[in-house]
């Protein structure tokens, strides 16, 4: 732990801190401005929102109002259980039952700020019914308001944008400020005591702002940071490997750094998150928008699908730098067995403990690893190959000039995804022949196999996005940030809230780790429940 000099000037002063303003610090500053406090939140980007704002903004919520509206039967103990299964044992049952029960006041919460739910639960649109182990639909999402007070909502789309939307107003009706492009570089402790501050770059320059009664990390986990990453994973870092925080620059890691430095614990953060595959796509998801005028952003899913449970599968072809193939692509829908389901039945594989998954990171730098149809797979997999041929990384699917490739022959094909020519030709020879007879008889692909005969012929990159990460700063029920520098005498084991705390420091969302190891979708309704759980603890605190 580090213990900086307090600053003998204070260039701002507030009660309440908020660092963020995504999904865990809009509520938080909501929940302590309406308790009284004065609040200030500081944002590193140009806008409110952070990922939440391209998400899907689907939210796990239990017992709700929603549910029994829909006739549908749940209680808190059975979320409590599924989710404790959802991780593998692995959460903490402290924290789990904090936002589970918290869950249904959160969805009234959201009402009472405006937002119109969709009169149905979306669980059943991954195709499975309801999710993974829970036993029945708890994935609520926001609906299309009647009045336009927001954009974007179930059906029409862009959930999150409409959840983000919502909050912001929240935000401006109540005249909180928010300081735009302010990054906090570091947190103020005063010894072994309390935190009363922070360091922020500006644009003019650098200033520290004194917090009374707290300060609240919610500038989001480390996707985008890579040499965290590459500490925890290494395999996560290199070609062919980007963050979900890109193109916004949000998941830098700045709020887990801060915090340990001051004596904050981290979870287990060796793994580290999820890896969805993007075929032509360097982004998680994209936000059309142009933020600095102010248009409607419509936050929209990116890359080139190829659908498993269609057998998308059976008509491609995977090739690694060396022009050859180097397993069954079929591969992608198989599962491995010991990890908790989080959506039943929902290919391709995103853990990377998954055969698909674990192949591709075992592969040397660079990854070059490209998907490969003809036309008329292309055209039965409905690809867009208009934008195929005319990549654009900021518009449409939001296609990677670098990751896709068109060309009426298989030999300029070879060249413009950079792989070696010749054993590219004779890859493809080699499985046109296997397609004849119906036997892969290189890594034995179950029937039907599709030729690659028919140009024009395309190509896409496969990219593997850091997404959505369950470690960071370990937290009590309240959100504060717990103190491994106090010493444990080793004699009695502690509830959580028991543990020794850093005074005056909260953290939430991706920066905090609460929901346990591996658990992925969904999170949105927890990251709220427990942003307004830290807001209502922090303005409670005495100030200093």
């Amino acid at each position: 732990m580090t213990s900086d000099p307090l600053p003998t000037r204070w260039d701002l002063e507030t009660e309440v801190l908020v660092v963020g303003a995504g999904n865990t610090g809009l509520p938080a500053a909501i929940e302590a401005h309406d308790l009284g406090a004065k609040v200030l939140i500081l944002e590193g980007n140009e806008w409110m929102g952070g990922l939440m704002r391209a998400s899907g903004g689907n939210m796990f919520l239990c017992e709700t109002h929603i549910q029994k509206k829909l006739g549908i039967e749940d209680h808190v103990e059975w979320g409590i259980e599924d989710e404790m299964l959802m991780s593998d044992f692995r959460a903490v049952p402290e924290l789990v039952k904090a936002y589970v029960e918290g869950g249904a006041e959160t969805a009234l919460w959201l009402e009472r700020e405006g937002l119109v739910w969709a009169e149905r639960l979306t669980d059943g649109d991954w195709g499975a019914g309801r999710l993974g182990n829970r036993r029945v639909m708890r994935t609520h999402v926001a609906g299309v308001s009647p009045s336009g007070y927001y954009p974007g909502g179930y059906p029409d789309g862009a959930m999150g944008f409409a959840l983000t939307s919502c909050l912001e107003k929240s935000i401006t009706n109540r005249n909180i400020p928010v300081l735009f492009k302010h990054r906090m570089r570091k947190v103020y402790r005063d010894g072994n005591g309390p935190v009363v501050g922070v360091l922020v770059d500006t644009p003019n320059g650098p200033i520290n702002i004194r917090a009374h009664k707290a300060v609240v990390l919610a500038a989001g986990g480390a996707t985008t940071n890579e040499q965290l990453v590459k500490a925890w994973d290494p395999r996560l870092v290199g070609d062919a490997i980007y963050s979900d925080g890109l193109p916004y620059m949000t998941a830098m890691g700045d709020a887990i750094i801060a915090g340990e430095d001051v004596g904050g614990g981290l979870s287990d953060m060796s793994f580290v998150c999820f890896t969805p595959v993007k075929y032509g796509s360097i982004w998680y998801s994209l936000q059309q928008t142009k933020i600095e005028t102010g248009d409607e952003a419509i936050a929209q899913t990116t890359g080139v699908a190829i659908n498993a449970r269609q057998g998308h599968y059976q008509r491609v072809i995977l090739v690694k730098n060396d022009g050859n193939r180097y397993i069954d692509e079929a591969e992608a829908t198989v599962r491995n067995p010991s990890i908790p389901r989080d959506v039943q039945g929902m290919p391709p594989a995103e853990y990377p403990e998954e055969p698909f998954i674990r192949k591709f990171l075992s592969l040397p730098n660079p990854r070059n690893v490209w998907v490969v149809a003809d036309a008329d797979q292309a055209a039965e997999m409905k690809w867009p190959t208009g934008e195929i041929g005319n990549p654009e990384l900021m518009s449409g699917h939001g296609l990677d000039p670098k990751s896709c490739a068109v060309a009426s022959t298989l030999d300029e094909l070879a060249m413009k995804m950079g792989v070696d020519k010749a054993n590219f030709l004779n890859t493809v020879q080699r499985y046109n022949g296997f397609a004849a007879t119906g036997t892969d008889e290189e890594f034995h692909k179950a029937e039907p196999l599709y030729p690659i005969a028919t140009g024009p012929f395309y190509g896409l990159k496969m990219n593997i996005i850091r997404h959505t990460p369950p470690g960071g700063l370990r937290i009590n029920t309240k959100g504060q940030v717990l103190d491994r520098s106090a010493l444990w005498d080793g004699t009695t084991a502690m509830d959580i809230d028991d543990e020794p705390v850093i005074p005056h420091l909260y953290a939430g969302g991706e920066a905090a780790a609460f929901v346990g190891w591996r658990r992925a979708h969904r999170k949105t309704g927890p990251i709220l429940t427990m942003g307004r759980i830290t807001g209502i603890a922090s303005a409670r605190e005495t100030s200093i």
